[in-house]
């Protein structure tokens, strides 16, 4: 067996596209949205309720409609599908919300904000589906951006620095529920 070094870059990357690629739809009447879309600027994966993209320099990578599998060593295989058909031109639904209020995580990799986070959006009478909130956040601090409870929440954050430094989003669309008093804590809104 030899040993491989592995840049800290390179992991970066393969987190982010681990992260992008838990948005894509598993079965769907529209092809494209299995897929991950590269381009030298920008991944993106949606199903067409939930989009996680990040911006960067992926420009290594060939640009177009990737499957991604798990393999027996779950190892991540991605596949080029020139067959694939257009993605959505998921730039087009970016919200513009200006309010937000940020969320922390822990540095193990897992968000002990999620629950906070999924109240603070409750009490602001915006209902979301709460796999996808899961799906959506980093482990490291994100701003949690909102408008009327009708439209979608935006988390951003940034990763790396210099050459290789990363803008993380995530779109959650909001789910017609009923309201339930929770009680959490306050929000910190901006």
């Amino acid at each position: 067996m030899r040993k491989v070094r592995i840049s800290v870059a390179a992991v970066r990357r393969l987190r982010i596209f681990q992260w992008v690629a838990k948005a894509r739809a598993g079965e769907s009447t529209r092809y494209a949205l299995k897929y991950v879309q590269i381009k030298p600027k920008c991944i993106a994966a949606t199903d067409g309720r939930h989009l996680n993209y990040a911006e960067g320099d992926f420009s290594a990578y060939e640009s177009g409609m990737y499957e991604v599998l798990l393999n027996r060593n779950n190892r991540i295989v991605m596949l080029l599908d020139e067959d694939a058909g257009n993605f959505p031109k998921w730039q087009d639904i970016l919200p513009d919300h200006k309010t937000f209020f940020e969320t922390s995580c822990s540095d193990g990799g897992v968000c002990d904000d999620f629950s906070n986070t999924f109240f603070a959006l409750s009490k602001l009478d915006i209902m979301v589906n709460p796999t996808f909130l899961k799906d959506a956040l980093w482990d490291d601090e994100m701003k949690c951006y909102y408008g009327e409870p009708e439209n979608p929440v935006h988390l951003t954050c940034s990763v790396g620095r210099g050459k290789d430094s990363y803008k993380l989003g995530a779109i959650v669309m909001p789910t017609k529920a009923p309201k339930i008093k929770l009680q959490g804590v306050e929000p910190k809104l901006s």
